[in-house]
């Protein structure tokens, strides 16, 4: 039986099992039906080399090359030419991602589906990338605005919001990929209005996480949430909308990685949220207000360094109508559970507050939170502790007298205070205060020996 009379799925079969090029190569030059039947298999086997010709053409954006393959072997335009674990693996999403509107145009003329179920939708990646023509050119050959991927339902909308799509091999801060580099927040925000305007949902819920636009906003880089917030809002946002751990807007806003530690978006954006009526007091699925969230920043290893508490975020949320005595599912507090009166930070945060912290109010409490010594050992406790402690004193606790007539220049409590640089400088501003037990100056001290040799003697 000679090669060309076998069926031509065997064929493919056995070329996608050859190893080198050069063998399929060989196979190529037997005859011109065995060409067209091996040339799909060639167009496959490339995505396990990553050396693929059609991706190479894509990015250089040759038309007719590209014309030319497809329209001579009738290729299948909308099977992966990538690994299926890269999240852009066809090749109108490989085009997208090269800004090459006319291969896009070329593509979709040549069969290429807009709306198929992908990782993330042409749209979507579009919109993620900032890229107005683009969006708008998928927009004209039917692309949906509705459609969310097929791994963590993100709709268009959502990621033109965010800035970027999700990164499935990363987990944490780097399971967004941002896209924010490639174009200006005037371009960008050009994606969401035209988004809305083809009827996009700000309120959008996929199953898999039913986060909403609102939800997206703090996932990006932005200058400015003004004009985004507006729009949102203006299309019937839902301030209040919880996502699958039930986290409000204000939950993810308030997150140690919102707005990639951008703390003049972050409170400009929670300003809006409050300020247009959201809620301070939601609890997410473990119980955790955003004010939780606000001072329980912790550690993490991904992170060069601790995040700091928002100190303007948390005024905003008590300014507000937090409540400092909601607890978690766990019994804590927002500001921990070892506080004895919590109020007293409510005081802190209220105009003309600061008469009421000075002296032993607010000295009491920056004494509790130095005299738990173990709370050193837990980053997260003394990221809150610093965050309080620098409040307390802006409002002038700590600044007439000491604490609770307990000064702490004795070193099991000076240890624990050189550890919070704030406490530190004010120490070595401050005189030592001569106490009854203490000992007088070493100048007091000094005797004769002659009348240390008299002592002596009698």
């Amino acid at each position: 039986m000679s090669l060309g009379s076998l069926p031509s799925e065997v064929i493919c079969l056995v070329a996608s099992y050859l190893p080198w090029y050069r063998y399929i190569f060989s196979l190529l030059r037997c005859n011109r039906m065995i060409h067209d039947a091996v040339i799909h298999a060639i167009y496959k086997q490339d995505t396990r080399t990553r050396n693929d010709v059609l991706r190479w053409l894509l990015q250089r954006g040759y038309e007719s090359n590209i014309q030319h393959i497809i329209s001579r072997n009738s290729l299948d335009l909308n099977i992966p030419i990538k690994p299926r674990y890269t999240l852009t693996n066809t090749p109108l999403l490989l085009a997208i991602g090269f800004g090459r509107t006319n291969i896009v145009e070329l593509l979709l003329r040549n069969g290429a589906q807009v709306n198929i179920g992908t990782d993330i939708s042409a749209l979507g990646y579009a919109a993620a990338l900032g890229d107005y023509n683009m969006s708008r050119l998928l927009l004209q050959h039917g692309a949906q605005v509705e459609i969310a991927d097929t791994m963590r339902g993100i709709s268009p909308l959502q990621c033109a919001l965010a800035r970027g799509y999700p990164n499935y091999n990363k987990s944490g801060r780097q399971s967004w990929q941002q896209s924010w580099e490639y174009k200006e927040d005037d371009e960008a925000i050009a994606v969401v209005k035209l988004l809305l305007a083809h009827g996009a949902n700000p309120n959008f819920q996929f199953s898999f996480n039913l986060s909403t636009g609102l939800h997206n906003i703090p996932r990006g880089q932005w200058k400015s949430t003004k004009e985004l917030f507006s729009l949102c809002l203006d299309s019937g946002a839902d301030l209040d909308a919880q996502d699958l751990d039930g986290d409000t807007p204000l939950h993810v806003a308030l997150g140690c990685y919102a707005f990639y530690g951008d703390l003049e978006a972050q409170t400009e954006f929670v300003r809006l949220l409050l300020a247009s009526g959201a809620d301070p007091n939601t609890q997410d699925s473990q119980g955790n207000t955003p004010l939780h969230i606000a001072l329980g920043h912790q550690a993490d290893p991904r992170i060069e360094k601790v995040p700091k508490v928002p100190k303007e975020s948390v005024r905003l949320l008590l300014a507000s109508g937090a409540d400092v005595n909601l607890r978690n599912h766990k019994g804590v507090r927002p500001l921990g559970a070892k506080f004895e009166n919590p109020d007293i930070f409510k005081l802190v945060f209220k105009p003309g507050a600061s008469t009421r912290c000075r002296g032993k109010p607010g000295n009491k409490i920056i004494w509790k939170l130095l005299r738990t010594r173990n709370q050193m050992k837990a980053v997260k406790q003394y990221v809150i502790n610093e965050a309080l402690i620098a409040l307390l004193l802006e409002q002038g606790a700590y600044e007439d007298q000491t604490i609770d007539g307990e000064c702490p220049r004795n070193l099991s409590v000076a240890s624990v205070a050189k550890k919070y640089p704030l406490l530190k400088d004010l120490m070595s501003k401050k005189k030592p205060v001569a106490r009854k037990w203490e000992l007088p100056p070493s100048s007091c001290l000094r005797v004769s020996k002659s009348k240390l040799k008299r002592r002596v003697k009698d």
